[in-house]
């Protein structure tokens, strides 16, 4: 088809970055203080206020506090006794961590490691103890790049979920979605790679009744993409317990359009996805989308979230039977034509209606939410992402509450000091909130998580 062959070569004239000009710095260990800022979720103030965290090196950690935090989303979550710190990952070039959880008696964390500059990056699991030593690491890849973006534990084990890059291992076009599956000591029991002939991702996973089910984009039919209706489109694929998919679905129209994340109500067997689409404007503004489906893949309702002139949804949660929406927008400043970036939550029903949208803070970006609680009274969330301050990203997370009794939230926003950085994941796992993420030190990207006990 005329229009694939045009994707093709359009695919075919971006080249890849280049590789970042740095060296392996020998680590020094340095532990600084770490200023907190007391919020009270029962009697909260009007004022946002913000403190600075603590970044340590080779996977150094700084106890603290051991209260403990019950997460009202993962009633399976290991109850271990976590404490207050940071875990820091300087043993390569580049290290991200793209999710934490608390697993029996310590965490696991899931991203990517670029060991040398002239070599290629590779996905990484990495187990901390509860006192956050490094009792184990797998890493995953071959010829290509592969990243991990998200992990979920069983019984058995742990499934990964990934993109890869490597011809190697049976990746068909730019991008495929990866499927790992490992012991509980960090063997591999198998992996599988979906995709098309182009450029197909995924961020996202969740345990859903049957398998799993991961979301992404796709660029071009063919191969496991049974539809695609224009530049990139949602992609949803529900896989068994074994990794064979079970059905795919595409949303989207002729322009792009991306989704991030995925959540599952398990009641009704339903699954919802988010992200931002182009399509149904003019090209120029950038619209939120919740999408839900059946457990058998049919199209049950789909909502637009609309603020300014694009809303990028990049984080969904399920709690009960209330969905929450995270991610930034972009609003006008003043009177002017220039534009702001703030981050916003928005609550729809089970339905699709919306609830609410919020916005707060100024030239940041939100990544990723949790609910800490949602009742007919009062919503509680923390939030991670990153701020610009005078130009350089810093990783930002915080605290959003919103009752009955007020229209705005009250928002406490906290940062990390850093030379680079961000947050990519906040999760309420076990007893604490894990933050994932990077900053840079001394020209090395450092992978950070940040945890925060109730």
């Amino acid at each position: 088809m005329k229009i694939d062959e045009e994707k093709v070569s359009k695919r075919r004239k971006r080249e890849k970055k280049s590789g970042m000009i740095l060296k392996i710095i020998l680590p020094l260990i340095l532990v600084v203080a770490m200023v907190t800022v007391a919020f009270s979720f029962f009697n909260p103030q009007k004022d946002s206020a913000s403190s600075s965290g603590i970044v340590g090196n080779l996977v150094a950690f700084v106890t603290g506090s051991k209260n403990g935090l019950k997460n009202s989303n993962d009633s399976s979550a290991s109850s271990i006794n976590i404490n207050e710190g940071d875990i820091v990952y300087d043993q390569a070039l580049e290290t991200r961590f793209y999710k934490t959880i608390s697993v029996s008696d310590g965490m696991i964390s899931v991203g990517t490691v670029l060991r040398e500059q002239n070599t290629k990056y590779q996905l990484i699991v990495t187990r901390f103890d509860e006192n956050g030593n490094l009792t184990w690491k797998y890493e995953f890849g071959n010829d290509g790049d592969e990243w991990g973006y998200d992990i979920i534990e069983e019984e058995d084990g742990y499934v990964v979920l990934s993109i890869a890059a490597s011809p190697s291992l049976n990746v068909r076009g730019r991008y495929d979605a990866l499927v790992l599956k490992l012991t509980k000591d960090g063997k591999l029991v198998w992996y599988k790679t979906y995709g098309g002939p182009d450029w197909d991702r995924a961020y996202k996973i969740v345990k859903v009744k049957g398998g799993y089910a991961f979301v992404g984009d796709n660029y071009m039919k063919g191969g496991d993409v049974s539809e695609n209706y224009g530049e990139h489109d949602f992609w949803i694929v529900k896989i068994d317990n074994n990794g064979n998919i079970l059905w795919d679905k595409s949303f989207g129209g002729i322009r792009w359009d991306r989704a991030y994340s995925i959540g599952y109500i398990e009641e009704s067997d339903t699954i919802i996805i988010v992200g931002s689409s182009n399509s149904f404007t003019d090209g120029t503004r950038y619209e939120g989308y919740v999408v839900a489906y059946s457990g058998n893949g049919e199209l049950v309702w789909k909502t637009q979230l609309v603020n300014g002139q694009a809303v990028w949804p990049f984080d969904l949660k399920v709690d009960g039977k209330d969905i929450f929406v995270g991610g930034y927008t972009t609003e006008r400043s003043g009177n002017g034509n220039s534009y702001v970036e703030k981050a916003f939550v928005a609550k729809l029903n089970d339905m699709g209606g919306v609830q609410y949208l919020k916005t707060f803070g100024t030239n940041v970006r939100l990544q990723s939410i949790s609910v800490l609680n949602s009742d007919d009274e009062e919503d509680r969330l923390i939030f991670a992402g990153y701020k610009d301050v005078n130009g350089t990203k810093q990783p930002w997370y915080g605290d959003f509450v919103l009752n009955d009794r007020t229209s705005n939230p009250v928002v406490v926003e906290r940062s990390i000091n850093s030379e680079y950085g961000m947050l990519f994941d906040a999760t309420l796992s076990g007893n604490a909130a894990l933050y994932s993420g990077m900053s840079m030190k001394n020209g090395i990207y450092e992978g950070i998580v940040k945890i925060m006990p109730e």
